[in-house]
């Protein structure tokens, strides 16, 4: 199955959630990403407001304003500045003003000379369509994140998928994307493993 049928097949088993389930499985997420110690030491934290087919990230962003956290969001209607397709604004829970980028995913309202680049950035939650063992990562096809944190750039931002357990599968990377250091769901926490590693 190619990466685009995987990723139709992903999506489609993830629509068929019922919301109350996605709310318990999103508030057990939240728990364990709670508990995971790079996002306890994290001061700045990227997460984004989700849509409703995807883990709900306001117990995160409620989490994060708890352990007083710097939250910041993607931005990705910024005309391409600075050579990033997409860029990161401080967020505010109830005082940033919001719009709805191309995709109908809210975002800031703020020029791109407010914005800073992913890579300064320690702790991203990203979101994920589909996620496999090694914590490779299936988005929805627009690259956005693999531009923003190009392995050959980014040193310190710690890449974290949060996905429900149903969306993990056996597939292959394509060269361009950039791998999680670790994928957060409602049963465990998954951490990156080099591959030639061994597990035992």
């Amino acid at each position: 199955m190619s990466l685009s049928q995987l990723r139709k097949t992903l999506r489609s088993a993830r629509r068929s959630i019922a919301p109350v389930e996605r709310e318990e499985k999103s508030q057990l997420l939240a728990r364990n990403l709670a508990r995971y110690l790079p996002f306890r030491r994290c001061k700045k934290l990227a997460v984004y407001l989700s849509l409703p087919e995807e883990v709900d990230t306001s117990p995160v962003i409620e989490l994060a304003q708890l352990l007083r956290k710097a939250i910041y969001l993607p931005v990705i209607d910024t005309r391409v500045w600075q050579k990033q397709s997409m860029m990161f604004a401080l967020y505010l829970p109830g005082q940033t003003p919001l719009r709805e980028n191309r995709f109908g995913i809210r975002e800031p309202a703020v020029k791109p000379g407010n914005c800073i680049r992913g890579i300064d950035i320690e702790f991203v939650c990203v979101p994920v369509v589909g996620f496999n063992n090694r914590c490779d990562r299936i988005g929805m096809g627009g690259g956005y994140y693999d531009k923003a944190f190009d392995s050959r750039r980014f040193q310190q931002s710690k890449l974290v998928g949060l996905a429900f357990e149903g969306q993990q599968a056996d597939f292959e990377p394509a060269r361009h994307d950039v791998a999680m250091q670790a994928v957060i769901t409602e049963d465990r926490v998954i951490e990156r493993v080099p591959r030639g590693s061994s597990t035992n």
